[in-house]
């Protein structure tokens, strides 16, 4: 968008300052040319016009009264026809006279008219006397209008050179006021081009002005990275679809923080323009509307029939209800498996067109990239009762779908709501878990397969809410999720820290060994390392007598800090165990660099174990490998005879589990370790 500077303002308002002083130096111009234009004209037309008429008026007499003398000499008029016409004549030839006289009073040729005019009044009385003459009135009438005649044309030549002088005068008037005319004539031209180049301008000014408003208001309507309409947009539109069945999309871009981590914020604003058309295009073929609402989630609302919206509705909560509500994930799950096919409020082929658009990887350049996309959808009204319920359904069916692990797409239905409020409610009950004293830790012993007993221990946590005992694999998701595992893992590596150092005391001269586990938040934390250097120093426990367990995919994510971290931990004197072994995809090159004590095979490689199935081929090669690097092995989750048996035989150095001792409060577990000697248990 084209922004217009100070400079262009400037030049707006300069533009409008000249119309506005040329308008009033104009209208003051002409006013002040109109009025030296009347005090100049004003003379002329006063004088010389009513003169020039005078002087027409005057000629006229004397032809009527020279008409009069030619009638009766020609006995055409009788006797008091002539006098009455020649009296009136007269009359109006004195007046003209007088009038003359006060038009052109300097003037020369008004002597010679009033000399004729003299000679020329009493023929009249003298054309009685000849024609009373009856001998010689042939010839005296001949004389007598041969003088009218001559003293009438030297009245018309004196009155022709006094018209001259009074048409010079209309003709200076005629000639002042086409100048004053035709120079206020250029001025108000010049002002109407003046006005007209203002009015362009403005019209250009408005139009630009317009532009950028237009502008301004797609701006604030779409994202300007993928042209998008925004979340502005897309609430604005939700408040239109009351009383019209409508299904919500929610969908989030997998792993699209691992691409800006990876590749750049350049090569990732590329991707999700790229990603943003093909959702559109996809989203268009069922007539759905895409909104970008933040960084790697899309909106797309459908319009739909309200059959197939109770449809979609009614098959996800009837998928839902057949779960088991005691494991969230796995219920979601089982939904999305079971309502997908038929539960796309639009179409089943709607969503899933979404899906397969991700499906075609993205190339630029030499990168190649496979993201998916996770969609969590809700129907209205069929599932909720207004419109910002239906955001919430659709954001929790998006997170049921995350949880899943992605890629998959999941309706919202009841037990989702369910679950996401029971996790709600947990959050907040588990904040203040720690202030109440509600957490402890039980202890679980390890034994060494050498014959000499007891190990160790490892911390688990537990916690007692009221008279209920809840689940860690219920509320440590919780605790991750939130970041409330940052403040627990901590208080968890204290008390143990503790315990151990109270151990250490009591029994000097065993080796005991507390493994406590760390959770990938707190492995990740920049004040992680600093924090667990702090506990060590408060609570004076030796750190050979601690053992941190952390998982091999953990390590994975980010080999290079793991193995500085593992390295700085190892300097402190730490003991190093990767737990849940063989569960990740640990690389073997990268784990003979990382400084580790022993490796934890996990319980799911045990719980099966036979002498001649699969998991003991797998449990035999970890062991073997682990001693080739020099590591130690222990195998958790052993609850029979011949599983211990198994294990000894094929050289483990140590198991955990239910054949040896469940998991006890700390004060259980101080009478477990004094009453089980070295070497007494299990030898």
């Amino acid at each position: 968008m084209q922004v217009q500077g100070r400079g262009f303002r400037w030049g707006v308002y300069g533009v409008l300052t000249l119309v506005i002083v040329a308008g009033l130096g104009l209208s003051a111009f002409m006013a002040n040319k109109a009025e030296h234009f009347g005090k100049a004209l004003r003379p002329l037309l006063n004088v010389n016009l009513p003169a020039y008429e005078h002087l027409a008026e005057f000629e006229h007499a004397v032809l009527l009264y020279q008409l009069a003398l030619n009638k009766y000499a020609t006995q055409s008029i009788d006797h008091d026809r002539f006098v009455m016409l020649t009296t009136g004549q007269r009359e109006d030839m004195t007046r003209g006279l007088e009038t003359l006289l006060r038009d052109f009073p300097d003037h020369a040729d008004v002597a010679p008219i009033r000399a004729a005019s003299n000679q020329l009044l009493p023929l009249a009385s003298r054309l009685d006397g000849v024609l009373a003459d009856r001998a010689n009135a042939g010839s005296g009438i001949r004389d007598l209008l041969q003088q009218a005649n001559r003293y009438t044309n030297d009245i018309r030549d004196q009155l022709v050179e006094l018209k001259h002088d009074a048409t010079l005068g209309l003709q200076q008037a005629q000639a002042l006021t086409h100048t004053n005319i035709e120079s206020m004539s250029r001025l108000v031209h010049a002002y109407t081009l003046l006005t007209l180049a203002a009015s362009l301008f403005m019209m250009y000014h408005v139009r630009a002005r317009m532009r950028s408003e237009h502008q301004l208001a797609i701006q604030a309507s779409h994202d300007p990275l993928t042209d998008l309409a925004n979340r502005r947009s897309f609430e604005r539109r939700l408040q239109h679809i009351k009383d019209q069945p409508h299904m919500l999309a929610l969908g989030m871009i997998d792993r699209f923080d691992r691409v800006v981590g990876g590749l750049g914020y350049t090569f990732a604003d590329r991707l999700m323009r790229e990603i943003a058309q093909r959702v559109r295009t996809a989203a268009e073929q069922h007539g759905g509307e895409v909104f970008r609402l933040d960084g790697a989630t899309l909106a797309v609302l459908y319009r739909c029939a309200d059959a197939t919206a109770n449809a979609a509705s009614n098959v996800a909560s009837d998928a839902a209800s057949d779960v088991a509500t005691d494991a969230a994930s796995d219920a979601t799950a089982n939904a999305a498996s079971t309502a997908a096919p038929g539960s796309a409020v639009v179409a089943p082929a709607a969503l899933e067109t979404l899906r397969e658009a991700m499906r075609r990887p993205f190339r630029f350049g030499q990168h190649e990239v496979f993201p998916s996309l996770s969609l969590g959808s809700a129907a209205y009204p069929a599932q909720c009762e207004d419109v910002a319920q239906l955001l919430t359904h659709a954001d929790s069916a998006l997170r049921a779908a995350r949880d899943a692990g992605g890629d998959i797409v999941i309706p919202y239905s009841d037990a989702i709501s369910q679950q996401t409020r029971h996790n709600l409610h947990r959050e907040a009950q588990l904040a203040h878990a720690l202030e109440r004293e509600e957490l402890v830790l039980y202890y679980q012993p390890q034994e060494r397969l050498d014959g000499s007993g007891l190990a160790g221990f490892e911390a688990l946590l537990r916690w007692r809410h009221g008279d209920e005992l809840i689940s860690p694999a219920e509320f440590i998701p919780i605790a991750e999720e939130s970041g409330l595992i940052i403040p627990i893992g901590a208080w968890v590596l204290e008390q143990a820290c503790r315990q151990a150092r109270l151990w250490q005391e009591q029994a000097p001269d065993r080796e005991l060994v507390v493994a406590v586990n760390i959770s990938p938040r707190q492995f990740g934390h920049p004040d992680f390392l600093h924090r667990v250097a702090h506990i060590l120093a408060e609570t004076g426990v030796d750190p050979s007598r601690i053992e941190l367990e952390i998982t091999e995919s953990m390590l994975m994510q980010d080999h290079g800090r793991s193995e500085h971290l593992l390295r700085a931990l190892r300097e402190q004197g730490l003991r190093l165990a990767i737990d849940d072994f063989g569960t990740g995809y640990s690389s073997l090159a990268y784990l003979k660099r990382f400084p580790v004590d022993m490796l934890k095979i996990d319980q799911s490689f045990i719980r099966s174990l036979r002498p001649d199935g699969n998991d003991a081929a797998i449990v035999r090669a970890m062991i073997n490998m682990s001693h080739h690097l020099g590591l130690r092995v222990i195998a958790e989750g052993v609850e029979t005879t011949a599983q211990r048996v198994m294990l000894r035989d094929w050289g483990c150095d140590e198991i955990q589990g239910y054949w040896y001792g469940r998991p006890m409060p700390a004060a259980a577990a101080s009478v477990f370790m004094t009453s089980t000697p070295a070497g007494s248990i299990g030898a």
